[in-house]
């Protein structure tokens, strides 16, 4: 639980399904760096302000990296709320070498506060979105 100041947001990163290693991370804050670190063992915390939109920037040597925006606004006077738990899973680079990377540029998840959950979460309907449009890309990978 955090209380009214930041946002934590624990991250946990998998590489083709196993724990990453030597990670390099970034956090924007209003399209500003703000800060970049080494994540060694594939996880990381980071505290974002309130009322602030940050994108969070995953990557390592080898693999397309991967970013989450995350809108800090919550409710007027809430001062407790869980923390975001973001799970990503990199893959390899050179699986969209012969693709437009049109939309690999694009947030794989856009994150806000959620009234109804009463938590932090991602836009289901973003990510199907975005999901479909990586499906697309995937299908110009298999050779004909």
């Amino acid at each position: 639980q955090a209380m009214g100041w930041y946002v934590p947001v624990n991250g946990s990163v998998t590489v083709e399904g196993q724990k990453a290693k030597d990670l390099h991370v970034q956090v924007y804050k209003e399209n500003e760096l703000i800060t970049e670190f080494t994540a060694k063992k594939g996880t990381f915390t980071v505290d974002l302000d309130l009322d602030n939109t940050y994108s969070l920037i995953v990557s390592k040597d080898g693999y397309e990296s991967k970013t989450v925006q995350i809108d800090t606004h919550v409710p007027d006077q809430l001062v407790e709320y869980p923390a975001y738990e973001c799970f990503m899973d990199l893959e390899a680079a050179d699986k969209f070498e012969h693709v437009d990377p049109f939309y690999l540029d694009f947030p794989g998840a856009i994150v806000s506060w959620n009234n109804e959950l009463r938590g932090f979460y991602h836009s289901k309907e973003y990510l199907a979105d975005i999901q479909s449009k990586v499906a697309m890309l995937q299908a110009q990978m298999v050779p004909r």
